[in-house]
């Protein structure tokens, strides 16, 4: 933890034993500055705090208590946020590995932008109102505009896959469990036209939008 331990807000969970002698934990720390400014500007909407959670395992959380979680799968559960995407990972429905990464939807638009050289806020409604994501096979069915802007997501969202496959494969080292089985995606990203079997494609597995 790279912040003095005296300023740091930290709880953990015991995961359930294994086979093994050793014990595994989920550790969560933040800076407890940020935590008390959470608490204030919520306690402001007078609603009394009993809990707050970190964004990776209040993730988990959605996504368990919905009914997605599997013991009988490997799941990677993605958040395409909007300065940063959590990977997650579920084993034996229990949540083993979580990491965050510095790529989101901020990006996309930022590609947007690049590409058009336009502005950030006429790059953001393109994204939100136009962006959509299709092979390079089926781009005679559309403009160039179009195009363009499929492949400047496609672009940021390959990184991104990047990402997820180097997660899940140190995760595999670790572990030794097998590949993943299926995969949720979460978070604003999520609502990119045809991004789930784009992802799907990318990953290899089916892809579900939490």
């Amino acid at each position: 933890i790279p912040f003095p331990i005296e300023n740091i807000a930290l709880d953990y969970q015991v995961l359930e034993p294994d086979e093994s002698s050793e014990v595994e934990v989920i550790m969560v720390a933040m800076k407890g500055e940020m935590a008390e400014t959470f608490i204030h500007d919520v306690e402001q909407a007078k609603v009394k705090v009993g809990i707050m959670d970190s964004i990776p395992l209040a993730l988990y959380n959605c996504y368990r208590f919905n009914g997605y979680s599997n013991k009988e799968d490997c799941t990677a559960i993605m958040e395409l946020g909007a300065s940063t995407s959590n990977i997650l990972i579920e084993l034996n429905g229990e949540l083993r590995y979580c990491r965050s990464v510095s790529i989101g939807g901020n990006d996309i638009t930022q590609a947007i932008a690049k590409e058009f050289n336009i502005p950030i806020q006429q790059a953001e409604r393109i994204k939100t109102q136009h962006g959509i994501i299709f092979p390079e096979s089926q781009e005679s069915n559309f403009t160039e505009d179009q195009i363009r802007v499929s492949r400047a997501i496609v672009g940021v969202l390959d990184r991104l896959m990047g990402e997820v496959k180097l997660t899940v494969g140190y995760f595999r080292s670790l572990t030794g469990a097998t590949a993943i089985s299926r995969a949720v995606l979460a978070g604003g990203g999520a609502m990119l036209k045809n991004v789930r079997p784009f992802l799907a494609d990318r990953l290899g597995v089916q892809v579900e939008i939490l």
